[in-house]
């Protein structure tokens, strides 16, 4: 186990480590969730939100590849053009983060209906909870104190942002969560 250790905390496997940690957070995150709300009866909203996870997982390493290969063929680097670089990582991360309080923040309001206010409560917390969840993936894929300084707090203030305003979570990111194919999304 030392050895393994040893090897996984070499540099050359930091985006591994930082991936793997993610991931062990995440499912922490989740276990915690069922557990906050399998007492309250709402556990149906815990599959809902753990499928829109692993569709995050994806588009956001996804978009960090797309990202990574523009700014390539653009010559931007974080050496050069350091400011354009960190701005350029800081705004889709951002964006990716604020979509991801936007899904949470509709999944939990689509999932409310009669919920007395303990279940609301409840519902609304799991809700934050993984919006922490997906800052943790972001900080896996946009490494640096920066970017993990911005996108907890955008996280928070995203989803209470969203869960005051559906329609404009709808209006902002409802195209993608239509192309996806979410059935939680209130049409």
């Amino acid at each position: 186990m030392g050895d393994f250790l040893t090897w996984l905390l070499h540099d050359d496997r930091k985006d591994l480590y930082e991936a793997l940690v993610a991931l062990a957070l995440g499912l922490v995150c989740f276990g915690l969730l069922g557990l906050l709300l399998w007492p309250a009866g709402r556990l149906a909203l815990l599959p809902v939100l753990a499928q829109g996870y692993a569709v995050f997982w994806g588009v956001a390493w996804l978009t960090a590849g797309l990202a990574g290969f523009l700014m390539r063929r653009l010559r931007v680097n974080m050496y050069d053009h350091g400011t354009a670089y960190v701005v350029a990582g800081l705004v889709s991360g951002a964006l990716l983060q604020m979509g991801w309080s936007a899904f949470a923040a509709l999944a939990v309001q689509a999932s409310l209906g009669g919920a007395p206010l303990g279940g609301r409560v409840l519902s609304h917390a799991a809700g934050g909870l993984t919006c922490v969840a997906a800052s943790f993936v972001l900080g896996a894929v946009y490494q640096g104190t920066l970017y993990r300084l911005v996108h907890l707090p955008l996280a928070l203030l995203s989803y209470g942002v969203f869960s005051l305003w559906p329609a404009g979570a709808a209006a902002l990111y409802g195209w993608f969560f239509r192309l996806v194919g979410s059935a939680t999304i209130p049409s």
